[in-house]
């Protein structure tokens, strides 16, 4: 500290408080009010606010943007319901609409980052919810399902500090079940039925789904897989993709080879000789539960027989050919010889 003629007395007051994990979450490290909640170490269902008018959120520079992240174990899913939301700037910039696909913020002129706005991510980083600007009471409850993490980010813009942010109210709640996740099939023939779920009588209440099934026939087959379902929904809505398996990343997809909407009617894909293992995956994000069904066979094909992928070239048949032409010179040699030696 610099000294100057005039005596002063400093004082530095440091405020230490302990957080229980079990209600409250685990804060990250190196961050200011980030703080996840998985569920084996969170109580099953609880509640979340916001940060509060703490005056250390209030000293820092920039904007303030806290995350709460909830972590669903394996053949979990969570629900997250934004029940209460109040001092949110009513910036005519930025205004919330609601549909089939979920709540979304939409911008005028300034981006969304000058705005307060509350927001609900997937884990990928997608924007589920948004809620900014005059946002009508009426609407809430708002909420998301899903079967991966989910993130809730609170953002105050830095013009907005003099109110000390707006405040919110969520319940939030882990599920066991096992509508979706990531399976793995090794059968060579089998059906996929989406479970029967019940619809959200909530309005603004969404679906959203990421699962995969893997199948591995373990043997180089054709694959054939047919896709049904008696609904008439968007893709948009939700759709299923076949995949090239990958091996890096959490869903191993690749490549995509077809797509799958609903409204497309029933479809069959013949898959190229020799791709014995590939990736289904489900993708949804709407307030009608998906509804279909998936059947695949895999058989043993002859070579004339396979109707894409790998066809043997001539090269390949002319090493078989000079080997029974070969055997031939050979046995026609021992025959001659044996009569050669008979009239000797």
């Amino acid at each position: 500290m610099a000294t100057s003629s005039v005596s002063r007395d400093w004082c530095l007051r440091l405020t230490i408080t302990y957080v229980p994990e079990l209600l409250h979450g685990t804060p990250t490290p190196s961050s200011l009010c980030d703080v996840e909640y998985r569920s084996h170490t969170s109580h099953s269902r609880g509640k979340l606010t916001n940060p509060g008018e703490t005056e250390i959120y209030w000293t820092v520079d920039g904007n303030l943007e806290c995350i709460q992240r909830l972590v669903p174990s394996v053949n979990q899913s969570i629900s997250l319901n934004i029940v209460s939301l109040r001092r949110l700037s009513a910036d005519t910039h930025c205004h919330t609409e609601c549909g089939d696909g979920g709540c979304k913020c939409v911008t005028n002129l300034l981006p969304l980052d000058h705005m307060d706005h509350l927001q609900i991510l997937s884990d990928t980083g997608q924007p589920l919810c948004c809620i900014c600007g005059p946002f009508q009471e009426e609407w809430l409850p708002v909420g998301v399902r899903s079967w991966s993490p989910l993130s809730l980010v609170y953002y105050v813009a830095r013009y907005n500090w003099a109110t000390k942010g707006f405040e919110y109210e969520t319940d939030y709640r882990f599920h066991n079940d096992y509508v979706c996740g990531h399976h793995i099939m090794t059968q060579h023939s089998g059906v996929i039925n989406s479970v029967n779920m019940t619809a959200p009588t909530q309005l603004n209440y969404f679906l959203h789904q990421s699962c995969t099934w893997k199948l591995d026939s373990n043997v180089e087959r054709q694959l054939t897989i047919y896709m049904y379902s008696h609904q008439n929904r968007p893709c948009s809505a939700w759709n299923l993709s076949i995949h090239e398996y990958y091996e890096q990343g959490p869903e191993h997809t690749g490549k995509v080879l077809h797509t799958f909407c609903s409204r497309d009617g029933p479809k069959n894909y013949t898959l190229p000789f020799k791709l014995n293992i590939v990736i289904i995956r489900l993708r949804a994000m709407t307030n009608t539960p998906p509804q279909f069904r998936i059947k695949w066979r895999s058989q043993v094909v002859r070579a004339n027989t396979r109707t894409s992928g790998y066809i043997p070239t001539a090269t390949s048949s002319t090493p078989r050919q000079s080997q029974l032409w070969g055997r031939g010179v050979t046995m026609t040699t021992v025959l001659l010889c044996l009569a050669w030696a008979s009239l000797s």
